[in-house]
């Protein structure tokens, strides 16, 4: 393989090619000049024979950004054939306010490789756009959705050469109408006129290329999250973030800068005060807390098997987080599931880091990013395009950058809250009501919390009217708070916390809470039971009380029949249901349980008597 700089040419006057840590970077950006480079056999050979360069130099960090960061020269570019190409262009659009205008919809495959001439409809669509309605003099930032194709490969291009022609996307989106798209498409890589040097802020009319990111991970909420995680104001890191920087030292041998580079980056940032991991042991880290940075050779660690599997590290990400590793391809894909060999920048997105740098073919070490100037200037208020692109050397090569371009941090000394919980529920039994209450430890110049509402994974988060609630400025005491959301539209919703600092910045101290509101059953129908009918648990068969006729009366699973008692008559009947008796004094004396009666008497005495038996046979059957 060779080293190569020389098919493709950039646009600088001078170029100084220094240090073991194989840097080469632009010192000025102004006329066109080819760069005729040596050739060397390796890349390795290509590292080795530079002179020693020192610590890079630290520059101003600049103003940090108190307001909402302006998204009007972003242009967010979706493709039609892919419903998830516009869920998630949609989704960032809302999020950042980006203007209607600024979002172009291209028809294209949504194959993530594609060949050279799939690229020329895809770059002829984005920039008939942008002259079409005047936005050239507008754009700083491109951003590809999921769904737009990833990478370039020519047919017979074995992409494992630095003559290569393939190439990433974003890559070649970069030099698009400008004076270096005759690079487009063209073998080898030219190098970035904003790589290392430059000290403000980015600008295509000072730099003339566009920076281009990426939304991409292995489904919509990944994306999402990473969306989320970042802000349209700068993510408040606390004091605690770690960066870690997880060596290999059985690379010291044919690769050290790599390795060098993190022992540069960590002296950097622990002279700002930033705490920093660095491991030089065998160990691969995993399952490190409250990481913002990190770097690591991924599945090229000689020893990432022995404590995880496809390189993975299960960190906890803060938000704001960005990574870098030292893997060939380790962008390659997006897809779920993916085909593994080496690791992928995916799975970092999946665990939870809100940006981080791939390659989408071998890209050689030379083009892996700087991570002292990375680090350097993310923590010096530049945002994440402007840090990827100064810490890379190449353009129209194999990058690709993840994750919001405009995203910034703020690491704060202390801060503004330490939350103690948050969470949202449902109100028992008081209709489509959801109640919200978060505590805090702590509270440092706390203006107050706005409650935000997002409808289901797709919109974006607001502020809820009147849910402002004021904070208790500076205070070791712990407080609990509360609001309630009332009359909730039936749905999926996500709650999280806006917390406001007294000088105006802004943090999202807290993950979502989901909630979700259904619909009330509609009432069963009314339940009529109509008993089968039963027996009276009291019957009398003689009509009532009748002293003249000896009757019967059933009482539950007895039978009771009057009776006399010398001249006297015992004679049962029912009451309300239940069983009585009475005593009667037989004028011509008792027989047979019935007063004695004269001869008509006896007649009809007779014939009741004989009803009744009738009746009683009846129902006793």
């Amino acid at each position: 393989m060779y080293m190569r700089t020389v098919s493709k040419t950039a646009f600088v006057s001078t170029v100084v090619v220094v240090g073991a840590l194989g840097l080469l970077f632009v010192l000025q950006n102004v006329a066109s000049a080819a760069i005729d480079a040596p050739r060397y056999a390796t890349e390795k050979d290509f590292l080795d024979q530079m002179p020693a360069l020192g610590v890079p130099q630290r520059i101003p960090p600049k103003p940090p950004i108190t307001s909402l960061v302006d998204y009007n020269d972003v242009l967010v570019i979706i493709n039609d054939n892919s419903a998830l190409s516009g869920q998630v262009g949609n989704y960032f659009v809302t999020a950042r306010n980006v203007p209607a205008v600024n979002v172009v919809h291209v028809n294209v495959t949504t194959t993530e490789e594609i060949t050279p001439a799939e690229f020329g409809a895809l770059r002829a669509q984005i920039e008939s756009y942008i002259l079409n309605n005047n936005l050239e003099p507008v754009l700083n930032y491109l951003v590809t959705t999921k769904g737009v194709p990833l990478k370039i490969r020519p047919e017979g291009d074995s992409c494992f050469s630095t003559n290569s022609a393939c190439a990433s996307v974003e890559s070649e989106l970069s030099l698009i109408l400008s004076s270096y798209q005759n690079y487009i498409g063209q073998p080898g890589r030219i190098l970035s006129p904003y790589y290392y040097t430059p000290t403000s802020s980015f600008s295509r009319a000072q730099f003339g290329i566009y920076l281009v990111t990426r939304l991409d991970g292995y489904t919509f909420n990944d994306i999402r999250a990473m969306i989320d995680k970042s802000a349209p104001k700068p993510v408040i890191v606390p004091s605690s973030a770690t960066f870690v920087f997880d060596q290999d030292p059985d690379w010291n041998g044919s690769i050290p800068s790599l390795n060098s580079n993190m022992v540069v980056a960590k002296n950097l940032l622990t002279a700002k005060g930033n705490a920093v991991e660095l491991d030089t042991s065998i160990v691969y880290l995993t399952r490190r807390n409250n990481v913002i940075g990190y770097v690591s050779w991924g599945s090229n660690d000689h020893y990432a098997n022995a404590h995880t599997t496809n390189a993975i590290p299960h960190h906890t990400w803060l938000p704001g987080a960005i990574a870098e590793t030292y893997v060939s391809t380790d962008g390659r894909t997006f897809n779920w599931p993916p085909v593994y060999g080496q690791s992928l920048i995916a799975d970092l997105i999946a665990e939870g880091a809100t940006g981080a740098k791939g390659y989408v073919y071998e890209p050689f070490s030379s083009a892996m990013a700087y991570v002292p100037i990375l680090f350097d200037r993310y923590t010096s208020n530049y945002n994440l395009a402007e840090s990827y692109s100064m810490a890379s050397r190449y353009l129209s090569w194999m990058d690709v950058v993840v994750g919001d371009p405009k995203t910034t941090i703020l690491i704060s000394e202390s801060l503004p809250i330490e939350l103690a919980y948050f969470r949202a529920s449902v109100v028992p039994g008081a209709g489509n009501n959801v109640k919200v209450d978060w505590g805090t430890l702590t509270e440092t110049n706390n203006y107050g919390f706005y409650i935000q509402r997002r409808t289901g994974t797709a919109g974006a988060f607001a502020d809820l009217p009147a849910s402002f609630t004021p904070g208790n400025g500076t205070t070791l005491i712990p407080h609990d708070y509360s609001w309630t959301d009332q009359n909730v539209s039936v749905g999926t919703y996500f709650y999280r916390l806006r917390q406001i600092d007294l000088d105006g910045t802004v943090s999202y101290p807290a993950e979502p809470a989901r909630v979700v509101i259904t619909a009330p059953r509609p009432p069963a129908p009314a339940r009529v039971v109509i008993p089968a009918p039963r027996p009276p648990a009291c019957t009398d068969f003689d009509g009532g009380i009748t002293d003249t006729v000896q009757g019967r009366v059933t009482y539950g699973s007895r039978t009771y029949v009057d009776q006399c008692g010398g001249a006297k008559l015992i004679e049962y009947y029912c009451n309300n249901d239940r069983i009585a008796a009475r005593y009667v004094t037989c004028k011509n004396g008792c027989v047979s349980g019935a007063c004695k009666q004269t001869d008509a008497q006896n007649f009809l005495s007779v014939f009741f008597a004989n009803l009744s038996d009738t009746l009683f046979g009846l129902f006793t059957r």
